[in-house]
């Protein structure tokens, strides 16, 4: 029912939990700049745009479930982003062409490992008690009280999942 997650969702984004989320934007605003600063007085070249996706992605894992991607750290996105990425560049080019769609639809998942990893992020997620309030902790302190392991297992993993696609 959409009504019902679109609750859950809300409390996620309330003014209060909002505000509790600044200080990663800062924090990771602070580490993007000192990564740039960094490789500029070394001389290299950068790409803005990698690094505006890095910062993207390192928020929506911290605010979204406590993580951390590193990208930005790194420098480079990780493999798992990458081929979500290269899916989603994929999904705009095949979303001009209708008929290839349903070809596709017959052949494997291909982010079936991505799906793998989002699952394990959120079971690690469960496991850690956070003491600051991230995304995911309302979508399973909603879970939690009333008691459906089936939207714990399989939409928690697709709530993860739009976390990191949305950003």
């Amino acid at each position: 029912n959409h009504s019902a997650r679109r609750k859950i969702w809300d409390a996620a984004f309330s003014a209060k939990a909002l505000k509790g989320y600044e200080s990663i934007l800062v924090d990771n605003m602070d580490l993007m700049v000192n990564q740039l600063e960094a490789r500029a007085q070394r001389g290299e070249r950068v790409n803005i745009d990698d690094y505006c996706s890095f910062y993207s992605f390192d928020v929506m894992s911290q605010a979204g479930f406590g993580g951390d991607f590193g990208l930005l750290q790194k420098g480079q996105l990780s493999p798992m982003i990458q081929a979500l990425e290269d899916f989603m560049q994929f999904v705009q080019l095949v979303g001009n062409v209708p008929y290839l769609i349903d070809i596709l639809g017959a052949m494997p998942n291909p982010i079936a490992e991505f799906d793998k990893y989002m699952a394990r992020i959120v079971s690690e997620r469960k496991a850690r008690n956070e003491a600051v309030p991230d995304i995911m902790s309302h979508l399973l302190h909603e879970v939690e009280t009333k008691g459906s392991t089936d939207r714990m297992d399989k939409e928690a993993t697709a709530d993860a999942r739009l976390i990191v696609v949305a950003g």
